[in-house]
């Protein structure tokens, strides 16, 4: 089985992931169940919110069996973004920043692999939500999973739906690549709990 090495993070590349703002319309209402729109993860139905803007999933006993991931590529779920068309090449720049950013907020504890495996299990994420709100905000929404080797068991879920003030120009800007890692934290923070680490 081949394993990844580890590759530096592409800071350039976030640019384009959020001065093009991939992605639809945010709610920023802190509720009980996740947007109705949400349409990503395998069910939606096990997710328990933990505070206003996050939502999680975790089978502890089935995710503590896990050492091994293959990260899959990113998935972009909008094609416009206001009036303007997304491009192929600028979707891919956004899907590989996303898949590096988890890469890197896992793979100095846990081995990343680039083939399934019968120990292997299995991250899937998107984008499934952006926009500039509130005028000096942009929000991200987040979602991702972790399947068993067999992909009939989530071993974890999680969804945010998360904004950070920006100033000026985007592509000078650090408030996108803040929510994606944060959210890749918390995904590192939930197999670590998983393993009692």
């Amino acid at each position: 089985m081949k394993t990844k090495k580890q590759r530096k993070q592409p800071m350039n590349a976030l640019k384009h992931l959020f001065a093009l703002s991939l992605i639809s319309v945010l709610a920023f209402t802190a509720c009980t169940t996740p947007p109705p729109n949400a349409s990503f993860l395998s069910t939606y139905d096990k997710l328990k919110q933990t505070d206003a803007n996050n939502w999680r999933y975790c089978n502890r006993n089935s995710l503590a069996k896990y050492d091994k991931f293959m990260i899959s590529p990113a998935k972009i779920m909008v094609n416009r973004f206001e009036s303007r068309q997304i491009t192929l090449a600028e979707r891919n720049r956004a899907a590989t920043f996303i898949h590096d950013a988890v890469f890197l907020a896992l793979s100095d504890r846990y081995q990343i692999v680039t083939e399934p495996g019968p120990d292997v299990a299995e991250i899937r994420i998107a984008l499934t939500a952006a926009t500039h709100t509130r005028g000096s905000e942009i929000g991200l929404s987040v979602e991702g999973e972790i399947l068993s080797p067999s992909r009939d068991q989530i071993a974890a879920a999680l969804r945010s739906d998360s904004s950070q003030v920006y100033l000026g120009n985007l592509e000078s800007n650090s408030a996108g690549r803040e929510i994606v890692e944060d959210w890749a934290r918390r995904m590192r923070q939930t197999i670590d709990q998983a393993h009692a680490r």
